[in-house]
């Protein structure tokens, strides 16, 4: 990872992308990491015709790797389809953090946002 990635890293943890909460939804979902104590909420809103992501805002505290990866997801879903979101795995998000690989360790705060998303979206339908 060069270093100017891991600034930028930094720079979305500390002043993440789509902070905050939607209002007149009810998908909202809380995720909790056992392990280190992360927590991430997810409101989202979709279209009419259920297909692709509106707007969506999270809220949540943790860790430099969960808080850094949520703001960058964030960034990449709205406006995104469903089913491509549905598709999103664990090498996506390295490659939004600019990382070959992770230790075990963090896997779960890597994916922690992610969760919440498809938990949300996996029966929109």
């Amino acid at each position: 990872m060069s270093d100017l990635f891991q600034e930028i890293i930094l720079d979305e943890a500390k002043s993440p992308a789509n902070y905050g909460t939607l209002t007149g939804t009810d998908l909202k979902k809380v995720r909790f990491n056992p392990s280190c104590g992360d927590t991430i909420q997810v409101t989202i809103k979709v279209n009419q015709n259920k297909e692709s992501v509106v707007d969506l805002k999270w809220t949540g505290e943790g860790c430099t790797i969960s808080m850094a990866t949520m703001s960058l997801l964030s960034k990449e879903v709205i406006g995104k389809k469903i089913e491509d979101i549905l598709k999103l795995d664990q090498e996506y998000l390295l490659s939004l953090l600019d990382l070959e690989t992770i230790t075990p360790g963090r896997i779960k705060c890597l994916q922690l946002g992610l969760k919440a998303v498809k938990d949300l979206l996996i029966n929109i339908k």
